[in-house]
């Protein structure tokens, strides 16, 4: 049986991983309820639930891009794309 140390170290680790793949330009997991269901999965597998509390959070990517096709001029109309990324500490 692996000690309470040994469960929470695994278990960082493989939250951390998953943090870094959220962080990245493809994130596959793209809705917050399969983002939980990773988390509780992971927490589930290695026993450690009531020890670690897990919070998902959400951040906003705004860029901006030309309304129109074309060469930009003074007159450009702009929209605004946002994307929500998630992530959790």
């Amino acid at each position: 049986m692996a000690t309470s140390a040994n469960r929470d170290c695994c278990c960082t680790e493989e939250l951390q991983d998953l943090r870094l793949r959220l962080a990245g330009a493809k994130a596959r997991l793209r809705g917050a309820a399969e983002i939980d269901l990773q988390v509780a999965s992971i927490l589930e597998r290695h026993h450690v639930v009531r020890y670690l509390v897990v919070k998902r959070t959400v951040r906003e990517e705004h860029e901006y891009r030309q309304a129109r096709r074309g060469r930009p001029g003074p007159e450009t109309a702009y929209r605004k794309i946002t994307k929500r990324r998630f992530g959790f500490e």
